[in-house]
C-alpha cells in the first residue's frame, strides 16, 4: 500500500477565516506560525505560508485578489502573493502589541 495524504489541518487554534471579495472558490485561515489557502469545494489545502515562531492574528485578501495581507504577533504587517506564498512586502512596527485586526480597502489610494 502507498500512503495517501487525505486531509491537512492547523495544529493550533484558527484565529481567522477569510474569503476573497466576490469569490467563494477559495478561502484562507491563519493560526500560529502559518496561514493556509484552501479550495472550498474540495476542502484541499492549496498553499501553506509559514513564518516560524510568530503567530498570525488576522488577515484579509486585497480587494483585487492580488495579495493576502496579514497581521502578526510581532507587530508587523506582511503581504503575500496568494498563488505562490512569496513575501510581497513587510510593514515593520505597525503596532507595538501585535496587529490584531486588518482590512483591505477597495480604494488603493488610501
Amino acid at each position: 500500500m502507498t500512503p495517501e495524504l487525505r486531509n491537512t489541518c492547523h495544529h493550533e487554534a484558527i484565529n481567522q477565516v477569510v474569503f476573497p471579495h466576490d469569490f467563494s472558490e477559495v478561502f484562507a485561515t491563519c493560526s500560529k506560525e502559518e496561514l493556509r489557502v484552501w479550495n472550498s469545494r474540495t476542502r484541499q489545502e492549496l498553499l501553506r505560508i509559514q513564518v516560524p515562531n510568530i503567530e498570525c492574528y488576522c488577515m484579509d485578501f486585497a480587494r483585487d485578489g492580488r495579495s493576502i495581507v496579514t497581521g502578526w504577533h510581532d507587530g508587523k504587517i506582511r503581504a503575500f502573493l496568494p498563488q505562490s506564498g512569496k513575501l510581497l512586502y513587510v510593514i515593520n512596527d505597525a503596532h507595538k502589541n501585535g496587529v490584531t485586526a486588518i482590512t483591505c480597502s477597495s480604494d488603493i489610494g488610501k
